[in-house]
């Protein structure tokens, strides 16, 4: 259950990030970041 919504969750961050591909490198491996460390409270 927490994986299927992990991966619907993934499936939208890739969407938003493909939307926005013109961005600095900087802001994506914010984004980045921020994304894993939701996950990672998720996971906890």
């Amino acid at each position: 259950m927490i994986l299927k919504t992990d991966f619907s969750f993934l499936s939208y961050f890739y969407k938003y990030r493909k939307i926005f591909k013109e961005r600095s490198s900087k802001l994506l491996q914010f984004e980045t970041f921020f994304y894993f460390t939701l996950l990672d409270v998720r996971i906890q």
